[in-house]
């Protein structure tokens, strides 16, 4: 089935939310875009409420982002990008 929505209908990534609150959103990709070792390794592991789970870097969301393309992703890549600048210091560190 995801072969047919990734050829027939061009899906890249299938989101998920909670219709009770619009802002608890996940997206899943139809096919790894990323190698998925990599994307596990460079994780971000961030404690919420009373479970921890694994958030991909910064520069994965970018990436996966970008290859989504919706006007959306744009928008938080820029985001992204100024999270990414404040981390690493007015060094560049």
């Amino acid at each position: 089935m995801r072969r047919d929505w990734i050829e027939q209908k061009g899906m890249r990534v299938f989101s998920l939310y909670d219709p009770s609150n619009p802002m608890l959103e996940v997206d899943l990709f139809a096919e790894h875009l990323i190698d998925f070792e990599d994307l596990w390794r460079r994780a971000e592991t961030i404690e919420l409420a009373h479970t921890v789970v694994r958030v991909a870097s910064i520069p994965h969301l970018i990436r996966l982002k970008q290859l989504a393309g919706r006007p959306q992703d744009l928008t938080d890549i820029e985001a992204l990008e100024l999270i990414r600048r404040r981390r690493e210091g007015p060094d560049g560190r």
